[in-house]
């Protein structure tokens, strides 16, 4: 009977250890983590409604997520599963890991793909891309070439100016950049009638601007100041300048200045 007890007593410590063991074992197992290489990099994604740069950086023991298009601004800790890249957040969201490359981290969250770059300018080239399914430069050339066709010169503006109707006239010049590229096609949808027009700032001198402020005197009289770094649009007409129209996007998004004109006059009746 004795040995049946302490056989008994035994097995029961046997188990208990084989507990405590698994137990341990188990709180103290590496845990997966990311691929090194992407740990500790600051990751940015240019987020095209607002213009500004989301960042993502993956640490050790925690992520750091500051933007507006994803709410992971009060998520810290994290675990990983290297099986199905998972990586499930303290807050009770997750992403999965889909790829990265030498420039670039893509994660999948909400059944989207979101691309973070190494580098500001590569996301913003990527994010160009895949709004508009081509390349800065070739939607830059479409847009201008599509402009060449409003395209008047300083000697056109008094006629303009003199007439009772308004017209509005798109100032470009070599100092804007991105704003303008996307900008250009906006413009040919400023208003529903006949009357816009374009003008390559480039292409004046001093001397053109002197002879128009000569005659009106509310117009700049500087070659610095047809030629801004966004883009402009003048509203001329009824003899005068009315206004100028400082050109503002959010993001990639410029649909507000659609038929503009059109609800501009209505307001200004």
């Amino acid at each position: 009977m004795k040995q049946i007890i302490i056989r008994s007593l035994i097995y029961t410590l046997l188990i208990i250890l084989c507990i405590t063991l698994g137990v341990i074992g188990y709180k103290n197992k590496p845990l997966d983590k990311p691929n090194p290489d992407i740990m500790n990099i600051e990751f940015y994604r240019y987020n095209t409604l607002t213009g500004n740069y989301d960042t993502l950086k993956i640490n050790e023991d925690n992520i750091n997520y500051e933007g507006e298009y994803l709410d992971l601004n009060n998520c810290k800790t994290y675990t990983y599963n290297k099986e199905t890249g998972i990586i499930k957040l303290d807050c009770n969201k997750a992403f999965r890991i889909v790829g990265y490359t030498e420039e670039a981290l893509v994660i999948n969250i909400s059944k989207e793909n979101l691309y973070f770059y190494k580098e500001k300018e590569q996301s913003y080239n990527g994010e160009f891309q895949r709004t508009y399914k081509m390349s800065i430069a070739t939607y830059k050339q479409e847009g201008e070439t599509a402009l060449k066709e409003k395209e008047i010169t300083i000697e056109d503006l008094p006629s303009l100016i003199k007439s009772n109707s308004l017209s509005y006239i798109y100032i470009k010049g070599n100092n804007c950049k991105d704003e303008c590229t996307l900008f250009n096609k906006v413009f040919l949808n400023f208003s529903t009638k006949d009357n816009i027009y374009y003008l390559d700032s480039s292409k004046l001198k001093i001397s053109d601007i002197k002879k128009l402020t000569d005659t009106y005197e509310d117009f700049p009289n500087t070659l610095q100041d047809y030629d801004n770094v966004t883009p402009q649009v003048y509203v001329v007409g009824n003899k005068k300048l009315e206004t100028i129209l400082e050109i503002e996007g959010k993001g990639f998004d410029y649909s507000k200045y659609n038929n503009f004109a059109d609800n501009y006059e209505v307001e200004n009746e």
